[in-house]
């Protein structure tokens, strides 16, 4: 009886082992990518903003409750050929520039830094929920937004959004500083040195 299902489904038995050991290979390989490369093939960009003022800005804040960019925060010096981003906080801000997928370092408004992306990827389903780290609240901040939530979950909507979900992540690789931020559903790789050359 089992022999005869087993023959009868071989074929199906045989594809999936093949498939498996096929995505399997290809993600190992996928997995460790050549920063020298990388880093030598990203082409910074060629123009400027007018008075470093990002022209879609406004139009974006219009839609969202409040900031839909992530705030980051770097304590090290991080160089990009002839960038030098200092110290400090920024608000990382992802666009499509000629074509080409840049992350705008705004500091006060202004935009400091136009940085290339050496590598985008595309975010896995369920990666907020699962992967990022949940903010520990406090007994009273948590009694306070369970509140929150109850007596004021029929109030007036105001039509605006709230702001994509975001996460920044950051590697070291030799000399190599990787910052991975992903937005929405997209995951943008920045490539920075430690050192100056």
């Amino acid at each position: 009886m089992y022999y005869y299902i087993i023959m009868k489904n071989f074929k199906y038995f045989l594809a999936l082992i093949i498939v498996t050991i096929a995505f399997s290979g290809y993600s190992t390989a996928a997995e460790a990518p050549n920063y020298d490369e990388l880093y030598y093939n990203a082409q910074l960009f060629d123009t400027e903003f007018m008075h470093d003022v990002d022209p879609y800005q406004d139009q974006e804040y219009m839609k969202y409750t409040w900031s839909p960019y992530p705030l980051f925060r770097t304590s090290s010096t991080l160089y990009f050929k002839s960038l030098t981003i200092e110290p400090g906080y920024y608000l990382l801000t992802p666009r499509n520039l000629k074509d080409k997928d840049y992350v705008l370092f705004k500091d006060n408004g202004k935009v400091k830094f136009i940085v290339p992306v050496v590598k985008k990827t595309i975010t896995d389903v369920g990666f907020y929920q699962y992967q990022v780290p949940k903010p520990k609240l406090t007994k009273s901040k948590t009694i306070a937004q369970n509140l929150q939530k109850c007596f004021f979950k029929n109030k007036r909507d105001s039509g605006r959004m709230p702001p994509p979900d975001s996460y920044i992540d950051v590697l070291e690789e030799g000399n190599y500083v990787i910052i991975k931020f992903y937005y929405s559903n997209s995951c943008y790789w920045l490539l920075f040195r430690k050192n100056k050359f």
